[in-house]
């Protein structure tokens, strides 16, 4: 929950913040739905994570990096790749886990989404994400 909210709702936005706490509205919140995904059939992925990423020769921008188009780009050529990858897993910029970009064409009855709730309806998951990232 905590590197989702961090990856989705703060990006870089806190990287300019005076030192600390980072206030973010209730009514941005309020636009954010969270979900529980229940894999239905096993996915296949290229791994992008640790020693596979210099396994694989990807240039670490493309997982690392701020601007987003060389990742796009290597996306866009995994996506075209004749094993027919369903998505990509790489490391998150945060350092703070693993991140999963699914190619949606080719994910198709692989996952559900067993649970949905407001992110403003979730205040023990929502509290313990702000502590975590030292949000106001």
């Amino acid at each position: 929950f905590t590197l989702c909210l961090q990856e989705t709702l703060l990006r870089d936005r806190a990287n300019a913040a005076l030192p600390g706490p980072f206030l973010v509205a209730e009514a941005e919140l309020a636009l954010w739905d969270w979900a529980v995904i229940e894999v239905i059939r096993p996915v296949r992925v290229v791994d992008l994570r640790g020693a596979a990423l210099a396994r694989s020769r990807v240039p670490t921008d493309v997982v690392g990096a701020a601007d987003h188009r060389l990742a796009r780009s290597w996306a866009a050529a995994l996506h075209r790749h004749p094993a027919d990858f369903d998505g990509i897993a790489f490391p998150s910029r945060f350092r703070t886990g693993d991140n999963l970009a699914l190619f949606q064409a080719r994910v198709g009855g692989a996952l559900r989404v067993a649970a949905r709730r407001r992110m403003l309806d979730s205040p023990v998951e929502l509290g313990q994400a702000c502590h975590a990232l030292d949000l106001g």
